[in-house]
C-alpha cells in the first residue's frame, strides 16, 4: 500500500470562519509583504467535530509548553483558586 504525501502549509493566521450546512469553513492565511494576508488553505470541519478539534489543539499546545518548560528546568505550576484567581507557584 503506497502512502500519499500530505500537503503542508505554513500559516500565520485565521482570516475567516464561516458556518453553513453543518460545516465550519476555516480559512488560513500567510502574511506576505506589506503585512498583507494571502489565503493558502481552507479547512472544512463538520460541526460535531469542531469542539473536539479545538480542544485537541489546546491540549496539544499545553502539553508542548509543559515539555518545553520541563526541558528548561523551570516548571511553573498554575492553579485556580475558588474565586477564579490564578495563582502561580
Amino acid at each position: 500500500m503506497s502512502q500519499k504525501a500530505l500537503s503542508e502549509y505554513l500559516v500565520d493566521n485565521i482570516t475567516n470562519v464561516t458556518f453553513a450546512n453543518g460545516v465550519f469553513r476555516v480559512t488560513l492565511s500567510q502574511v506576505g509583504k506589506g503585512d498583507e494576508a494571502h489565503p493558502v488553505v481552507r479547512l472544512f470541519i463538520p460541526a460535531n467535530q469542531f469542539s473536539p478539534i479545538l480542544n485537541g489543539l489546546t491540549r496539544a499546545g499545553r502539553n508542548i509548553a509543559t515539555q518545553l518548560q520541563e526541558r528548561e528546568g523551570g516548571v511553573e505550576v498554575r492553579e485556580a483558586s475558588d474565586d477564579g484567581e490564578v495563582e502561580t507557584s
